[in-house]
């Protein structure tokens, strides 16, 4: 319980981690949030003003454990890499997903996208495919979300580990993932987008006459 003029937004946030660690994202809501804190709902709209605010506060504070590396630290699709496995192990340890809608970004959220951007800029892509770039890794990155969600979820409740519902043709695709975790999953296709970049990164720089940083893996 939480003294009656104690909470504020900080604590709010610490609450909705709490509960969105236990049903999902996509379950919490202002009453919850308020009851776990035992203030009235009226009480934490004092200090945030809607649900989707409160969401958009945990994913940035989400965002904020994830490193930009340094430059000195690998080349730019190491680094890009690291960025991208972190963000994305950050967001899973949650089941359930808010709906894009709700993400009108935030500090942290413009922090990591400005260290995504400036990786893909390094690499030597052109302006318009490093924003191509951009997208297509994000859009790949929220997918995975929602179909790692039965796994993220029966690791949040310790269970088995559930067949995720899908069309015959596409699990017969699956069989063949060797993966078993949201991260592995998402760490494959991430390598398939990260050799396709460095393909590209080479020809826009023979296009421009710059040099690319790469490496193989």
């Amino acid at each position: 319980m939480t003294k009656k003029g104690t909470i504020d937004q900080e604590i709010l946030v610490d609450a909705a981690m709490r509960i969105g660690r236990r049903v999902g994202f996509e379950r919490i809501t202002m009453r919850m949030v308020a009851d776990e804190l035992g203030v009235s709902p009226m009480a934490a709209y004092r200090h945030v003003p809607s649900r989707e605010a409160l969401i958009n506060l945990v994913t940035d504070r989400l965002a904020a454990s994830v490193i930009v590396p340094a430059p000195s630290t690998g080349t730019w699709d190491e680094r890009l890499r690291q960025i991208e496995l972190d963000a994305f192990a950050a967001r899973a340890a949650f089941p359930g997903q808010p709906d894009s809608a709700e993400l009108a970004g935030g500090p942290e959220h413009d922090r990591l996208a400005d260290g995504v951007l400036d990786t893909l800029a390094e690499a030597g892509l052109s302006d318009e495919d490093a924003a191509v770039a951009f997208q297509a890794i994000w859009a790949y990155f929220q997918g995975q979300l929602r179909v790692c969600d039965p796994l993220v979820r029966a690791r949040a409740e310790g269970d088995d580990v559930p067949g995720i519902p899908m069309a015959p043709s596409l699990a017969r695709v699956m069989e063949r993932v060797p993966a078993s975790t949201p991260e592995g999953f998402f760490e494959l296709g991430l390598e398939i987008f990260l050799d396709g970049l460095r393909a590209r990164a080479a020809n826009d720089s023979r296009r421009t006459g710059t040099s690319a940083i790469s490496s193989a893996v």
